[in-house]
């Protein structure tokens, strides 16, 4: 599978926050909050994590998509700042 990376776009932050909540279920599956709290955190933290890689203004902020296929599959943010 060829891959390649497509810039995101203000429109594409619907379909990435659907992706985190997928990514999440399994470990707030034991907390005791109604599904509009959970909805709620995870808006939160989304929108959290969105507004802390914007920091990065030197950042390439990408979706990672299969050449043959419609869906993506994850964003990607790479930064000259970032060390590992």
């Amino acid at each position: 599978m060829s891959l390649k990376l497509v810039p995101i776009s203000r429109s594409d932050y619907s379909h990435l926050f659907k992706i985190s909540i997928s990514s999440r279920a399994d470990e707030l599956k034991f907390v005791p909050w109604t599904d509009e709290q959970k909805n709620a955190f995870l808006e939160a933290q989304f929108q959290a994590q969105t507004d802390h890689y914007s920091t990065y203004s030197d950042g390439s902020f990408d979706l990672i998509k299969p050449e043959d296929q419609p869906a993506e599959i994850r964003r990607i943010i790479i930064s000259s700042r970032i060390r590992l």
